[in-house]
C-alpha cells in the first residue's frame, strides 16, 4: 500500500510517501487505495493555522497522525513561519493530547465552533517554532517517531514540488 499525504501552501507542495514493507504483508490480490491520512494549513502572515489533521479510523494509533503534524511544521518551519495554532474539538482528548506533546498549549475556546452539535472548540497555539527551544524538542520527538513507524513496516521517501504562486 503507497500512502501519499500532501500538503499545500502558497509556495510550494510536499508529498510524504509511506510504503508498507510488501514482506510483512500476506499474499493476497491487489489492494484498493485507500487515504489514510491528510493534513494542511492555512498560511497567514506569520502563523500557520492547521485547518485540517485526519487519519482513517482503520488506522489510528500508528504514528500517521503524528507524522502528518511533524511534516507540517517541518513545512512551516521552512516557511519561516512564526507560529501554529489549530483549532480542536473540546471532546478530543487524543489529538490533544498529541498537539501538547508538541508544544501546542490552550490559548482561547470558541464556544459552540462546531456546527453539527455545536461542540466547542480548544485554540491552540504554539511558541515560536524556530526557537532553540522548540526546535529541540521537536527534533527529538521527530527522531524517535522514525523507529515506531519501521517497526509498523513503513518505510519513508520525501518528495518535494515547488509550484510558483502569486502574491497580490
Amino acid at each position: 500500500v503507497v500512502v501519499r499525504l500532501r500538503q499545500h501552501s502558497a509556495v510550494g507542495k510536499k508529498t510524504v510517501s509511506l510504503r508498507r514493507n510488501p514482506k510483512r504483508e500476506p499474499k493476497q490480490g491487489p489492494t484498493p487505495r485507500l487515504v489514510l491520512g491528510y493534513g494542511g494549513f492555512w498560511l497567514l502572515l506569520d502563523e500557520a493555522h492547521i485547518c485540517t489533521l485526519a487519519v482513517h479510523p482503520g488506522w489510528r494509533g500508528r504514528g500517521l497522525g503524528e507524522l502528518l503534524l511533524t511534516s507540517l511544521i517541518d513545512h512551516a518551519t521552512e516557511l519561516h513561519v512564526a507560529v501554529m495554532t489549530l483549532e480542536v474539538r473540546a471532546s478530543n482528548l487524543g489529538a490533544q493530547k498529541l498537539y501538547r506533546k508538541y508544544g501546542f498549549v490552550r490559548v482561547g475556546l470558541h464556544k459552540g465552533y462546531y456546527s453539527d452539535n455545536h461542540e466547542d472548540a480548544l485554540i491552540m497555539g504554539t511558541e515560536h517554532i524556530s526557537s532553540a527551544a522548540f526546535q529541540g524538542r521537536f527534533q527529538a520527538l521527530k527522531a524517535s517517531l522514525w523507529p515506531r513507524l519501521a517497526a509498523g513496516g513503513f518505510s519513508m521517501q520525501v518528495d518535494y514540488q515547488v509550484t510558483e504562486t502569486r502574491r497580490r
